[in-house]
């Protein structure tokens, strides 16, 4: 097994935040000033976004539209070069003017005509957290991959296993908890059934520790991109 690394260097003078969505609704994993990370579960990402503070770094792993970067997006075909053999835990991000389709069968045509390719069912599930994503009024939000997280965290080789898979949530776990020395209790619920899967809690958390780390810079520069700079959905 893919030991992980020394904890990189962390930055003290910010809240960090890392979001995922999860069924439902977001996880939001906080870092506070000398704290150790907490995790939360809001059903809208308005709620989640609300209560944090004007100097929060906050990476998402939610498609966000840029105009200096449109379908096919530079974003996720760097992402897919970083995973190598994994690439296809990172799907090309449906053109935008597909959003406002009613049924799949429409946001296929209206994927063809710009990018030449339909979509995929799982994609197409996406649409509600994307079009909430985008219309969100925070100027704060950050677009990043969980997957490239944790590879930072992983002496920047992609972890084999799957999320899916228990040695996989074994590995991700242990470069969480090299990073933030324990890790987190998940968030209370009172619904018969978690609104949640592990991975979404750990996804979040490999996000607030790039957001600590600054790493998500560097992937920004590559492409020569401004990662506060979106484009908001109508």
């Amino acid at each position: 097994m893919t030991e992980a690394i020394t904890s990189p260097p962390k930055r003290q003078e910010s809240h960090y935040i890392g979001i995922d969505g999860c069924r439902g609704g977001w996880i939001l994993a906080w870092c506070k000033p000398g704290k150790p990370p907490e995790l939360q579960c809001q059903e809208s990402l308005s709620s989640c976004l609300e209560s944090l503070p004007f100097n929060a770094v906050i990476l998402i792993d939610m498609i966000l539209y840029r105009s200096e970067d449109p379908s096919p997006r530079q974003f996720d075909r760097r992402a897919k070069k970083h995973l190598g053999p994994w690439h296809s835990r990172v799907f090309m991000a449906p053109p935008q003017e597909s959003l406002n389709a009613e049924s799949y069968t429409d946001a296929c045509a209206l994927s063809q005509q710009v990018i030449g390719k339909k979509i995929s069912v799982q994609c197409y599930n996406l649409y509600p957290k994307i079009r909430e994503a985008n219309a969100v009024k925070h100027a704060g939000l950050i677009e990043y991959h969980p997957e490239i997280a944790f590879m930072e965290l992983n002496q920047g080789a992609p972890l084999a296993p799957s999320k899916k898979t228990a040695e996989g949530r074994s590995l991700r776990r242990q470069c969480l908890k090299h990073f933030f020395g324990s890790l987190p209790d998940a968030p209370r619920h009172a619904l018969p059934k978690k609104p949640w899967a592990e991975d979404d809690l750990l996804d979040a958390l490999a996000l607030a520790a790039a957001a600590q780390t600054g790493t998500y810079l560097q992937f920004y520069e590559a492409l020569g991109i401004d990662p506060l700079k979106h484009v908001q959905v109508d």
